[in-house]
């Protein structure tokens, strides 16, 4: 199993998998799909995207990506309140890596 910037062994998710899943909290998708899909129209986003977006805005939580062309669509229009990009200066400031 590989990732965009570092290999992900099998080992390494065996021992981290059980802390990230003790951190996890599901959301119904319902609730989210109308937002999401005015949002997919208005950004020219998958719908897939724009359901993490919306989560992200409802929970007045950042939603961090490291999905370039999605912040770019969003920040483009002018609705990447909710998204962070690792890449950016300001979100390595902030101290969140």
């Amino acid at each position: 199993m590989a990732n965009r910037t570092r290999e992900l062994t099998a080992e390494l998710g065996e021992e981290i998998l059980p802390s990230a899943a003790s951190r996890l909290e599901l959301h119904p998708l319902r609730e989210h799909l109308e937002a999401a899909f005015a949002l997919c129209l208005r950004a020219d986003i998958d719908l897939y995207d724009a359901l993490h977006v919306a989560l992200a805005a409802q929970a007045r939580g950042p939603l961090v990506t490291a999905d370039e062309g999605l912040v770019r669509a969003l920040v483009a229009r002018k609705l990447g309140g909710h998204v962070r990009f690792p890449g950016d200066p300001e979100f390595a400031a902030s101290g969140a890596v």
